[in-house]
């Protein structure tokens, strides 16, 4: 029965329910080397996120559990997405979803009866931080400078990588007022620094790209 609509997309969840994120690409490759003549796409890929939840350790949370940290969300749709857009064949790639939203039976994150994959918390009030990584990608139009993880205040370890999604040009980075150096976004619009040194307390973290800047301030309690 596949084999007779012209159009047809698929609800794939690769780095959420079970497996891996970069299974989505080898899936889809499989599929497209099987069926090269199937006009394919992909209509769900998504993560359940928490913005009260947060952690500077990247785990894979339990799907069906109360404990949905923001990150691993936003990992997962920098690492989908980098498959997604490098295959120019699928004629879909819808973002499940914009906005969290009611879901009986549901008991994930803090609040029993929803469903947290939205890009934008349930009441419209809160963009996550893949909600940016989408608008630095897909809003070409406006300038997006956005550091990655600001929520997560409180830091474990006394260095951190610090992740910024830009679209407009290179980026420089400056910790307590100190710069360390500039950074060219991927191809994905993600500027990222490994291991930069924060000291002990509170640390002002500051990002500057053309006339715009974003800033943030976190806690090492190492």
């Amino acid at each position: 029965m596949n084999g007779i609509p012209d159009l047809i997309a698929f609800n794939r969840y690769f780095g959420w329910y079970g497996d891996d994120c970069k299974e989505m690409g080898e899936w889809i490759d499989k599929e497209h080397r099987a069926y090269p003549q199937r006009c394919m796409g992909i209509s769900e890929y998504g993560a359940g996120a928490d913005v009260f939840q947060q952690t500077d350790s990247l785990i894979h949370p339990e799907p069906w559990g109360q404990w949905h940290p923001e990150n691993w969300q936003t990992y997962y749709h920098i690492e989908n997405w980098k498959q997604l857009a490098s295959r120019p064949f699928l004629w879909c790639k819808f973002v499940w979803c914009m906005f969290d939203f009611s879901a009986a039976g549901r008991k994930e994150g803090t609040t029993f009866g929803r469903n947290d994959k939205g890009l934008v918390t349930y009441d419209r009030r809160i963009k996550k931080d893949a909600f940016y990584f989408y608008k630095a990608n897909w809003n070409k139009k406006e300038k997006v400078l956005y550091i990655a993880s600001k929520r997560c205040q409180n830091k474990s370890n006394s260095s951190v990588d610090i992740q910024v999604f830009s679209n407009c040009g290179d980026v420089e980075l400056f910790v307590n007022g100190k710069s360390m150096g500039k950074c060219t976004p991927d191809e994905v619009c993600v500027a990222t620094w490994n291991n930069v040194p924060l000291q002990s307390g509170e640390n002002q973290v500051t990002v500057r790209a053309s006339e715009l800047s974003d800033n943030c301030v976190w806690y090492n309690n190492d």
